[in-house]
């Protein structure tokens, strides 16, 4: 899971205090502190291209979630419309190109914020003078002529994932193969995207 969307009839006065998730019912995680927000204020600001909220918060597995909405103006009661939960996929590349910019001189300073996990995603940077042909850009003083375009190219290395794919432990031929642990049962079910999950005991 890695999205929720909430509409309310009212957001005056209301914000998310605790949201928490558990991927067993015993152990809860703290979204809001994935986030690094101490709360998030029900308002139109808090959604996308709508009047809903809408929050995005790393991926995890969700047995039981908890949301605790705080009413600021004393209100005893508001109206909650639907409260959905999704798990969105992405595809393996993106890219998102700019309208032609206009700058006054013949270089720019390039700088970016941007979080990646080598080797698994990358963004590359690129800039072009007809909007067709690009060229790679790394941060500093970058050449430009009048227009030029950028783009960010978005990728995830489905073989970085692939070739770390192993098993946290080997599994032994027979229970002296890994003394002193006996191996007393062991299950495998056959998850989603060829995923294989094993419990060991």
């Amino acid at each position: 899971m890695n999205r929720l969307q909430i509409a309310l009839d009212t957001y005056d006065g209301l914000e998310i205090t605790s949201l928490t998730s558990s991927p067993d019912g015993l152990v809860f995680n703290d979204v809001l502190a994935d986030l690094d927000v101490p709360m998030i204020v029900l308002d139109a600001t808090s959604g996308k291209c709508s009047g809903d909220v809408i929050i995005d918060f790393p991926p995890r597995l969700v047995q039981q979630m908890r949301v605790v909405i705080s009413c600021l103006t004393g209100q005893t009661a508001f109206g909650l419309r639907s409260f959905a939960a999704y798990n969105r996929s992405y595809q393996s590349s993106g890219m998102v190109t700019s309208q032609p910019i206009y700058l006054s001189g013949t270089a720019a300073t390039f700088s970016t914020e941007q979080v990646t996990t080598s080797p698994y995603t990358s963004i590359t940077h690129q800039i072009s003078t007809d909007g067709v042909n690009f060229v790679s850009i790394t941060p500093g003083v970058v050449p430009v002529s009048q227009p030029f375009w950028y783009r960010a190219i978005l990728n995830r290395s489905d073989s970085a994932f692939n070739s770390r794919a192993r098993r946290c432990c080997p599994l032994p031929s027979s229970a002296a193969a890994n003394t002193p642990y006996t191996i007393n049962s062991q299950t495998t079910t056959t998850l989603d995207n060829g995923m294989v999950e094993q419990t060991l005991s």
